[in-house]
């Protein structure tokens, strides 16, 4: 884990937990590479209340990320709650002002280590073709919710 200590962000992290990739959609080509610097895993919100299990309120709250000076962390997601990551937190960003315009693929793998026990492995990968322009990006098409 790796203490992300700013002031609008002070908390643990759980390192190299998603890892992105660029590229072309005419060969496949990584043309950018990423690694989301942290996740600190937490009940943001309730995504399916029906499931067996639920909790009425938080049994891992943001607070659970703990501050500098923990030394023990329990963190995670609980049973029918999702942990929201926005894209206006801070590093998230790829740089693509260099590219040239076209046509791209967004590829996201969840735990590419494989550190994390999880009921279904076969979620962890999304994407999002992308058409990079001049002053423009336009969403394409994206993979399917499993």
């Amino acid at each position: 884990m790796v203490f992300a200590g700013s002031p609008d962000h002070g908390h643990w992290h759980v390192q190299d937990v998603a890892r992105y990739q660029l590229r072309r959609l005419s060969d496949s080509v990584r043309v950018r590479t990423r690694v989301k610097r942290g996740f600190c895993f937490y009940d943001s919100s309730v995504h399916r209340a029906s499931l067996a299990g639920v909790p009425s309120k938080p049994a891992y709250p943001r607070s659970a990320c703990g501050p500098k000076h923990a030394l023990r962390l329990a963190t995670g997601v609980s049973v029918g709650w999702r942990d929201d990551y926005y894209w206006r937190i801070p590093g998230q960003q790829m740089d693509i002002t260099t590219l040239p315009n076209g046509r791209y693929r967004l590829l996201v793998r969840a735990d590419p280590q494989n550190w994390f026990r999880e009921s279904n492995e076969r979620n962890n990968v999304t994407w999002v073709d992308l058409e990079i322009g001049r002053t423009s990006v336009k969403a394409l098409g994206r993979s399917p919710r499993l």
